[in-house]
């Protein structure tokens, strides 16, 4: 008999940058190829790693319910576990979808779904701050205007000692 699983799955930013629907597809094709059907899956948002995985520090999130019987899990988990796309993944069982789950996943398939490319690896998430310039343009956050962020006005003179 099969169970309804819930499953999170970390895919590699490099894959989701050429093109979010190849990429989800990994995850909703290896469910379909060990006898699986797929509820709802969607995206579940881009974050910083709090470690890096397979030389990766950021990755996008697919959230994903589908059924799939019990002796279909251990192959599974083994093309997960071979597969470049996916650098993590946990599953657990659930009794049924949440409610709204199917509606969330609906909004992807309308045509004004966008997500938005993932930034680099190499971005951190001081590099997001931004200085303007007079005409409007964004340019990176100079490092001598970090110097004068953090320059101190104040001069101490030990001299007067008592």
């Amino acid at each position: 008999m099969a169970q309804i699983y819930e499953g999170m799955f970390v895919l590699d930013n490099e894959v989701v940058r050429t093109g979010w629907s190849a990429a989800k597809s990994t995850v909703l094709d290896l469910v379909a190829k060990h006898g699986g059907t797929v509820h709802t899956a969607r995206h579940w948002g881009e974050r910083k790693l709090a470690y890096s995985i397979k030389k990766r520090t950021r990755a996008t999130y697919v959230l994903c319910y589908y059924e799939m019987t019990p002796e279909g899990i251990p192959t599974f988990v083994r093309d997960l576990d071979l597969s470049e796309t996916v650098l993590r993944y946990l599953f657990v069982k659930v009794d049924v979808v949440p409610e709204g789950e199917a509606a969330a996943a609906e909004l992807e398939t309308a045509a004004d779904f966008i997500v938005p490319e993932p930034p680099r690896d190499e971005v951190g998430e001081y590099k997001l701050w931004e200085d303007r310039d007079d005409d409007g343009a964004v340019r990176p956050l100079s490092r001598s205007s970090d110097d004068e962020i953090f320059s101190s006005s104040h001069s101490y003179d030990d001299s007067e000692d008592n």
